[in-house]
């Protein structure tokens, strides 16, 4: 799977999610920030790997395969939960919740918050090892590739995540967004992407996975981990060989990629985002010695996205993960 493409897209992908990230740091947005780390590494890992293996079959790095293959598995939890969290906070926004919590209630809802978004994918990458028939496989073209022993413990331990944080993340979306539409468009917009590309393609993943491998019974502890330290090598020939697992693998590797520009879409080209854009190239400017020209664009009136006004109390509160 020789995809320059898709190299070219991922390597991009790294810096449009981590433009937003210093205001999203001062806001203390969990699910963005937890969205964020999922994205970056994603991309990150998918883009080395698609180097290293790019026209090789070996195994370098076995503890580097064992790292990306894991944390396959965690993104695969990781990334709905962030937008599960994202969404109830917009929620808890839009209905005038948030503001009246205090220092130490916010404290719980971005520990509540942190312990869904890492927690919970810490717990289904340890509840993996059950089904993890092998360490990992290695594709040429796409790297180490984590490796499931299909049956219905897998579903039911790992798989049904996704669509279970999904539904959730509509619900709170769905709930009250659409009673403001003017002033609640990223949120709306979020779960209506969610619900138009996650789920029906997370659904189709699962489908042809399941339609190409079938569902196997669980025999016992010993027979999945029989051949645990064989490592499945296969080439670009084999796996285009198999349209179903070619095209499984393309849609996985695609969507962070896909899930980096929606994010910059969502929270880089809203109007704070403009101001921090502006104001580091003012920084920029300044160092250089350069003269500011006349006309520059100010900070306000800069949105390509409607952004909502907030108080300083719903700021305090975290109202500005609209505003930014």
């Amino acid at each position: 799977m020789h995809d320059v493409v898709f190299q070219a897209f991922s390597g991009v992908s790294l810096l449009l999610v981590l433009l937003p990230i210093s205001w999203h740091i001062r806001a203390v947005n969990t699910g963005t920030l937890s969205l964020i780390f999922y994205v970056f590494f994603g991309n990150l890992f998918y883009f080395v790997n698609s180097v290293v293996w790019f026209n090789a079959l070996w195994d370098p790095a076995p503890v580097w395969c064992d790292i990306t293959a894991k944390f396959q598995v965690g993104m695969s939890v990781g990334i709905p939960a962030a937008c599960l969290c994202t969404n109830r906070r917009l929620y808890l926004i839009a209905t005038m919740q948030l503001p009246q919590l205090d220092g130490p209630s916010l404290r719980r809802l971005a520990f509540k918050e942190l312990s869904l978004t890492a927690g919970l994918p810490a717990a289904v990458m340890v509840l993996h090892y059950i089904v993890q028939g092998r360490r990992y496989d290695i594709v040429q073209g796409v790297g180490c590739w984590a490796h499931t022993y299909w049956c219905w413990n897998a579903i039911w331990l790992v798989f049904q995540w996704p669509f279970t944080l999904g539904l959730a993340s509509l619900a709170y979306g769905g709930e009250h967004g659409f009673k403001r539409s003017s002033r609640y468009i990223r949120l709306m917009a979020l779960s209506c992407g969610e619900m138009a590309f996650t789920l029906p393609l997370g659904f189709w993943i699962f489908y042809l996975s399941v339609g190409d491998a079938g569902i196997n019974p669980w025999i016992s502890w010993d027979y999945v981990h029989a051949h645990w330290y064989d490592i499945e090598f296969r080439s670009d020939l084999i796996l285009q060989s198999t349209p179903l697992e070619w095209v499984v693998t393309s849609l996985t590797r695609w969507c962070l990629p896909v899930s980096a520009i929606a994010f910059f879409v969502f929270f880089g080209l809203s109007g704070g985002a403009m101001q921090e854009y502006m104001k580091a190239l003012r920084f920029v400017l300044n160092k250089l010695h350069i003269k500011i020209p006349y006309g520059f664009p100010q900070t306000g009136h800069m949105s390509l996205l409607t952004s909502p006004q907030y108080t300083h109390a719903q700021r305090r509160a975290g109202g500005n993960i609209l505003s930014i």
